[in-house]
């Protein structure tokens, strides 16, 4: 029982850390401009998907039971992106909102 325990808690803390990754990644590309918006939302894809494989076939020589840490990786990158992407959706709302100011006071101009 406690394999099961410390395998999720393991893959989850490491889940977590690249939904971390994931959002500095997303935050910097959108700081240079919304255009690569789908290179952003293609690298975030793989990154999670290597990571969820790389479990799988890694499991063999951890210690650890596999379905344990499948779903603690699982929930490591989905959990945690949440609230990293309310966290981005306020930060680039606000810039979003000044944005459209600054294009009303030109057209006003």
């Amino acid at each position: 029982m406690a394999g099961y325990v410390v395998g999720g808690a393991a893959a989850l803390v490491f889940g977590t850390a690249l939904a971390a990754a994931n959002y500095f990644i997303t935050r910097k590309l959108l700081g240079k401009g919304g255009e690569q918006l789908a290179v952003i939302s293609i690298l975030r894809q793989t990154l999670n998907i290597a990571y969820l494989v790389a479990i799988y076939f890694l499991a063999e020589f951890l210690p650890w039971p596999v379905e344990s840490m499948l779903i603690g990786g699982a929930l490591g990158v989905t959990v945690p992106s949440f609230v990293f992407a309310a966290r981005l959706a306020r930060e680039t709302g606000a810039k979003g909102q000044e944005r459209q100011e600054q294009n009303e006071n030109r057209k006003e101009e």
